[in-house]
């Protein structure tokens, strides 16, 4: 990724937080509120030194963080299979997170590439179709 080195440290160490953060919550929606912190800090970047790189870390995130958030706020039915959060998917995605940092730290937007697009997926998940996917086990996670 193209961007200097004082704003990828910064990305890095508050990526690094966030994850700490998420770690130690107890709840989906504390994790979530933290995660939202990871497309926050690329936006504050953007606003000091802007790519295309940025801005699809920044768009996919935020994405991740509205599908998932959406699909745990919807009102609650019992025994309605459609409505529940995919916690399994949740878990992948939260897996991804410090190889997400890695890839930075390193400089490996071939791998970078690879993990947004894993994140996506992620969020797919969380869609109608995406969770029909995922209940007929076409949509596979780690």
């Amino acid at each position: 990724m193209k961007i200097s080195k004082e704003y990828k440290k910064t990305i890095i160490d508050e990526f690094e937080k966030v994850i700490k953060l998420i770690s130690e919550s107890k709840t989906l929606q504390d994790e979530l509120y933290y995660f939202s912190a990871m497309f926050g800090i690329i936006n504050h970047i953007m606003n000091l030194e802007m790519n295309s790189t940025l801005v699809a870390i920044h768009q996919i995130l935020k994405e991740a963080h509205t599908a998932f958030s959406q699909r745990l706020n919807q009102p609650k039915l019992p025994n309605v299979e459609s409505l529940e959060f995919p916690k399994q998917v949740w878990q992948s995605l939260k897996n991804i997170l410090p190889t997400l940092v890695v890839s930075i730290k390193d400089n490996d937007d071939e791998k970078l590439r690879v993990l947004l697009e894993k994140i996506i997926y992620h969020s797919y998940a969380n869609s109608g179709n995406g969770f029909y996917n995922l209940k007929k086990g076409t949509m596979v996670f780690d």
